[in-house]
């Protein structure tokens, strides 16, 4: 399985290749609409990873299976 950060580059990635080569849908509207959609379903994804983060931190387990478990 990929590191995390393999991910978050695909994801720069595309939005530099949106801001080079932008894609148009038509109507202003419906871009609307999807950006807002976009923005609603990035910022669920980073509270879920935050979470996720926060939870695994509480319990001192690592995010890394490279690691073992470490007391802070």
């Amino acid at each position: 399985m990929p590191v995390p950060w393999v991910f978050v580059l695909a994801f720069l990635l595309g939005v530099g290749l949106q801001h080079l080569v932008p894609f148009n849908l038509g109507s202003q509207t419906i871009a609307l609409l999807v950006r807002v959609a976009g923005v609603a379903l990035f910022a669920a994804g980073a509270t879920i990873a935050g979470w996720g983060l926060v939870a695994f931190h509480r319990v001192e387990t690592t995010t890394t299976r490279e690691r073992p478990r470490q007391r802070w």
